[in-house]
């Protein structure tokens, strides 16, 4: 990652309330995302900003896309499941791949239940790998950290000594771990947040990626409690936002539905083939009557016209 044009695409997911707002607006230097109360989910599907990020001789084009119900309990949305898949489909009216996803967690407070939750809605949104090969921590309150560290620890050290689950969510994604003093804007941020997601080896997470993540999504939704039946998915026509298409794709399919659909959609289009070869035929039918009824028409006036001369 050398060239000064180079364009990041990053997507931030996590629980409403960690600072996902706040980190994007540290991470452009400005106020360019709005901030949202803690438990209270922002009205928009998504939100999208780019910008350039960094000093004039190292600096890079960065399009952040803030998920932002990726991560909250489809209980607390107050459109539901809908809700989560709106925001899944806009996603992707903004960017074709991401080079990093970003985990906001919150310093200073126990990881939850609902934070672990909230790393296996984005596991099973995006795939039971996504931080191993995508995943970077962005951890908010970064002037906590420093009011705590007496020892003067550095931050990734301080990840190593901690324990349970949040050490192996911190070593599933090798420690690319970053912390974020939202409160203060610095290019120190975008410069260590940016050294995180050059270790990532992976190539960009892309919709194809996202798309063998069907099955994984579908039961996600039906271990929570929710089904197809008692949850209808939005169609296409439905409004996502505005200027925006729909992606077509049901996120809850299975592959079994999707091979069904396919079959059947290949034997539609057989049989448009055939109607048109049909058709065609019956065209090319007409216009040979059409040309042997002219000729026996020119014939028949060339017949009379010799006849004539003959007799004369």
């Amino acid at each position: 990652m050398t060239n000064r044009e180079e364009t990041i695409r990053l997507l931030m997911v996590g629980r409403t309330g960690n600072g996902k707002s706040s980190t994007g607006n540290t991470i452009f230097n400005s106020k360019v995302f709005k901030t949202h109360e803690p438990n209270r989910a922002s009205k928009e599907a998504v939100e999208f900003h780019c910008g350039r990020v960094g000093g004039t001789s190292w600096g890079v084009t960065v399009r952040l896309v803030d998920g932002t119900c990726v991560g909250d309990a489809v209980s607390d949305l107050s459109g539901g499941k809908e809700a989560l898949l709106e925001s899944l489909r806009s996603i992707w009216c903004h960017e074709p791949e991401f080079h990093a996803i970003l985990f906001v967690l919150k310093y200073g407070v126990r990881f939850t239940k609902q934070e672990k939750d909230a790393v296996q809605c984005v596991k099973s949104m995006f795939g039971e790998d996504v931080f191993r090969k995508w995943g970077v921590i962005v951890m908010t309150y970064g002037d906590n950290f420093e009011t705590d560290n007496d020892e003067r620890k550095s931050f990734e050290d301080w990840c190593r000594e901690q324990s349970g689950d949040f050490k192996s969510l911190c070593e599933e994604c090798d420690y690319r771990c970053v912390l974020f003093n939202n409160r203060s804007y610095s290019d120190d941020h975008w410069f260590y947040l940016r050294s995180a997601i050059s270790k990532i080896q992976s190539p960009p997470y892309t919709k194809f990626n996202f798309n063998q993540c069907s099955d994984s999504r579908s039961n996600y939704f039906k271990n929570i409690g929710y089904s197809r039946e008692n949850s209808p998915i939005p169609s296409e026509s439905s409004p996502l936002l505005p200027g925006h298409r729909s992606a077509s794709i049901d996120l809850t399919t299975s592959h079994e539905e999707n091979s069904k659909v396919t079959h059947q959609t290949q034997r539609n289009c057989i049989q448009c083939r055939e109607s048109k070869w049909f058709t065609l035929w019956i065209w090319a039918f007409l216009l040979a009557a059409i040309l042997c009824l002219a000729f026996l028409a020119y014939m028949f006036r060339n017949w009379k016209e010799c006849k004539h001369y003959f007799c004369h």
